[in-house]
């Protein structure tokens, strides 16, 4: 028997009226066989084994078993040529988030609808993801014509490339076709590129080539006054190229807004007008108000900040994550009180958390532990989720005071309702710090327990134990295994380069600490860096970066640690 292929939907449909009684495992029940088969395949027709095949493969979608459905779809793609069974592959493979099949399958679907654009763009999308950027440029280089989709899609990547993989790519670009290099979305995204390369005038260069095609088009206007602006800190020629786009484009968000933020610079008491306008323009728009509003907070413009906080207040009551703004404008005019009451209303979410911790540095250092408790007993009513993250924070303030044993007591408070919250026990632990280290290393030990393959819990233990205890081994182990987990984490890679440096392997430990140092300069990270180099005999550069040390962190303890160290040689 031999019928013409039937869409994957069509199956469904014949399908939708059988209710089969559902097995412990489908694939106990339905043998997938292999794609070597005497049966005849004809491309676009069906034959007996085909349509057992698909029904099966519907069978295991339907019991959620993808692997197999998807297996089978691809088996029959391949089979009858079928473009429709390659796209329902590639759709299942997504669905599982399976990188390799995903790709196995759109480029099947590729391969038998080589003029359709969707398993291309699902391809490059992929290799994109996945870092595979030599397959990306390579698909590009074979597509003999880019539609303005694919542009919008390699825009969408272009931040997440190296130097050197954008080079590539604007290379390819530079040898498309004639007809290719005339289309807009090639020249801005070439462009865009270049600014990348911190090429700005090579940018305004190729934005003037597609502004001599299309002199009014509004997103090169914008890319170009945002290099003159910002990158060249031009901002009167880049209001200038502003001022003459918002002519022909009047109620273009994006220039407004734009023209918005330079003269927030230049002209700031220009700005509460121009707000005013484009917000009028929009029919109020509740989201083009709210960006308007956390732009003014952010400058420092309170009084029209306050009238459109209070405006999306009146539009939507029952939105208390505004009030997180209206605390914050009381807060900057240093009305406490005010402040507080604002915050007080805030009810859920991480706006919660925001006004928790807003509150905490507005409240006297002086304030009793009972009433921190009592606020904190308030809002995780409102939000019980969040305990752990309020409880973080009211801890976190009172260590900060060096309350070290009240943040205990109120941690202890919450383990009683959470008693498994490894970051509670962590946070605890870190309180003992200065109280007592075995019980500093058992809190420890006891939140890895919890969850044992924690990155970030075998570092601080690892960490801890070469600080306070004897154990250098397994200290060193619990770091080597954070390491290879997360090797970018500039906590593990400062906390290798110590163990490298209380082994006396100096030269080592100066390798991963002045990475550790690059990616995140905080006091402790910096008295490590110049205890390593002055092991290595470079104490004029170990001074050097005390004195910036004593610059930017002069209270610090590691601060003031790092400085006898270094006086007492």
């Amino acid at each position: 028997m031999r019928s013409t292929i039937i869409s994957a939907s069509a199956l469904s449909l014949l399908l939708a009226g059988c209710s089969p009684t559902k097995p412990n495992s489908l694939s106990e029940q339905v043998e997938i066989k292999s794609v070597e088969s005497t049966a005849i395949y004809v491309p676009g027709e069906l034959n007996q084994e085909s349509l057992l095949d698909l029904i099966s493969a519907e069978l295991y979608g339907q019991n959620r078993e993808f692997t197999q459905s998807q297996a089978l779809f691809y088996k029959q793609a391949q089979l009858s040529q079928s473009p429709e069974l390659a796209e329902r592959a590639t759709r299942i493979s997504q669905f599982m988030r399976d990188a390799d099949l995903v790709e196995q399958s759109a480029q099947l679907w590729r391969s038998l609808d080589p003029d359709k654009a969707l398993p291309f763009q699902i391809l490059l999308n992929l290799y994109f993801q996945e870092a595979k950027i030599d397959q990306a440029l390579e698909l590009l280089t074979n597509r003999p014509e880019i539609s303005s989709e694919t542009y919008g899609l390699i825009e969408s990547h272009r931040a997440t490339l190296e130097p050197k993989e954008l080079k590539a790519l604007y290379d390819l670009l530079q040898h498309q076709g004639p007809e290719q290099q005339q289309k807009l979305p090639n020249i801005l995204l070439q462009a865009r590129i270049q600014r990348s390369l911190q090429q700005p005038d090579k940018a305004i260069e190729l934005l003037d080539q597609g502004l001599a095609i299309d002199p009014n088009n509004a997103d090169l206007t914008l890319d170009k006054a945002r290099i003159i602006g910002i990158d060249l800190e031009e901002v009167p020629r880049a209001l200038n190229e502003m001022q003459q786009a918002l002519k022909e484009h009047p109620d273009h968000r994006e220039l407004q807004a734009f023209q918005i933020r330079l003269l927030l610079i230049d002209s700031p008491e220009k700005v509460p007008s121009l707000v005013e306008s484009a917000i009028t323009t929009s029919n109020e728009d509740p989201q083009l108000i709210y960006y308007y509003a956390l732009l003014l907070l952010e400058n420092e413009l309170l009084d029209p900040a306050e009238r459109w906080v209070d405006r999306l207040i009146t539009m939507d009551p029952e939105n208390s994550d505004i009030y997180l703004y209206k605390g914050a404008i009381e807060q900057q005019r240093g009305n406490t009180e005010a402040a507080i009451n604002a915050y007080d209303k805030v009810q859920s979410g991480d706006n919660l958390l925001n006004a928790f911790a807003r509150t905490l540095e507005l409240i006297d250092t002086g304030t009793p532990v009972k009433e921190i408790e009592d606020r904190l007993k308030t809002l995780v009513k409102q939000d019980p989720e969040r305990i752990e993250s309020l409880t973080r924070i009211a801890a976190e303030w009172l260590m900060d005071l060096q309350r070290n044993q009240e943040a205990i007591d109120l941690i202890d408070e919450q383990l009683k309702i959470i008693p498994q919250a490894h970051s509670l026990i962590y946070a605890k632990a870190i309180a003992y710090e200065s109280i007592d280290t075995e019980l500093m290393l058992s809190n420890l030990e006891l939140a890895l327990s919890l969850d044992e393959e924690n990155p970030s819990l075998k570092n601080a233990l690892g960490y801890s134990m070469l600080l306070y205890s004897d154990d250098f081994e397994r200290a060193f182990n619990l770091i080597k295994e954070a390491y290879q987990s997360t090797p970018n984490d500039p906590a593990v890679v400062d906390s290798m380069g110590w163990a490298f440096y209380l082994s006396n392997n100096y030269q080592e430990a100066l390798i991963y600490i002045e990475q550790a140092f690059e990616a995140f300069p905080d006091p402790e990270v910096a008295k490590h860096y110049i205890q390593v180099l002055a092991k290595l005999d470079r104490i004029d550069e170990a001074k050097t970066l005390l004195d910036t040390l004593l610059q930017d962190h002069p209270e610090n303890r590691h601060t003031l640690e790092a400085e006898q160290w270094l006086n007492s040689l």
